[in-house]
This record gives structure tokens, C-alpha cells and sequence, in this order.
């Protein structure tokens, strides 16, 4: 499973941002469809959306 940072806004809404590939997808360079969150990073306003 890749890696991703996971971006909580104050509105709960979250964005994930890639962050490291796993092994097997490390080899074609191409993120898996498996997430793990590597890092949660709490954002001070809300997201574009609201």
C-alpha cells in the first residue's frame, strides 16, 4: 500500500496528497489503488470548497 499524507481542514473535509510509493508499485513508478495514511496534518481554515 502507498503512502499519503492525509490533510484534515476545520470543516472535516480531507485531501490526501501522495507521499511514498510501496515496494511493488516502487518498481513502475505508479501509486496502487491501497492507501495508508503516513501522516495526518491538521489544516487552520476550511477547504476550497467551503
Amino acid at each position: 500500500m502507498c503512502e499519503y499524507y492525509a490533510h484534515t481542514f476545520r470543516c472535516r473535509h480531507q485531501t490526501f496528497s501522495f507521499a511514498k510509493f510501496c515496494n511493488s508499485a516502487s518498481l513502475i513508478q505508479t501509486p496502487c489503488a491501497d492507501k495508508t495514511i503516513w501522516a495526518s496534518i491538521d489544516m487552520n481554515g476550511p477547504c476550497e470548497e467551503c
